[in-house]
């Protein structure tokens, strides 16, 4: 019974290429093969401990961000709001955009997250930062939202029905919201 809809959602991607398209990852080879995660598909990552996982998902929110100008929803279930932060800045410093600002200031590549977290910036790495958080909080680049959202350290757990309620406030807020990712999904409990 569904023959009629099915091909009308087939010639619409078919007129529309991009009607296919869904959040893209920014690695080239997943992109190429799969073209983003569609609405309403769910992806599951998975490897042992160490297996960026959580690098991955952080990645993917960034170029949703920054170079399809997506807004996203990140649950980080184990890092902190401020490792998560710094983790982005970290990766923004590499932005092709800043180049001449790092040969200006004698960096190589990027900043390295370990001296961003643990306050350790030469003056000119500290200058070169103050440009890129500055980048970050401007308006005229029209990036997409990157919300993150960590667990209540007051609860003993976080649930699905959290989970929903977060999210469905959040979009109630910024409707441009693309993608949700939970990191991990096994740190969640559940009800039942």
């Amino acid at each position: 019974a569904d023959g009629t809809s099915f091909m009308k959602e087939y010639e619409r991607v078919e007129a529309d290429p991009l009607a296919g398209i869904g959040q893209l990852t920014g690695i080239r080879q997943m992109d190429d093969a799969l073209k983003g995660s569609k609405r309403g598909e769910l992806w599951t990552h998975a490897a042992f401990t160490g297996g960026l996982k959580s690098t991955f998902a952080i990645n993917w929110h960034y170029n949703q961000s920054v170079y399809y100008r997506h807004s996203t929803i990140l649950f980080s279930l184990e890092m902190p709001y401020r490792q998560v932060r710094r983790i982005l800045v970290a990766i923004h410093t590499a932005h092709a955009k800043f180049k001449d600002a790092r040969a200006r200031f004698g960096i190589k590549k990027c900043l390295h997250y370990e001296k961003i977290r643990d306050g350790e910036l030469t003056p000119e790495e500290k200058e070169f930062l103050k440009i890129v958080v500055a980048d970050l909080g401007d308006p005229s680049n029209h990036y997409g939202n990157l919300h993150i959202e960590v667990t209540d350290p007051d609860k003993s757990d976080f649930t699905i029905t959290d989970l929903r309620s977060k999210a469905e406030l959040l979009y109630s807020k910024d409707p441009a919201i693309l993608m949700l990712t939970i990191d991990h999904a096994g740190l969640m409990s559940s009800r039942n």
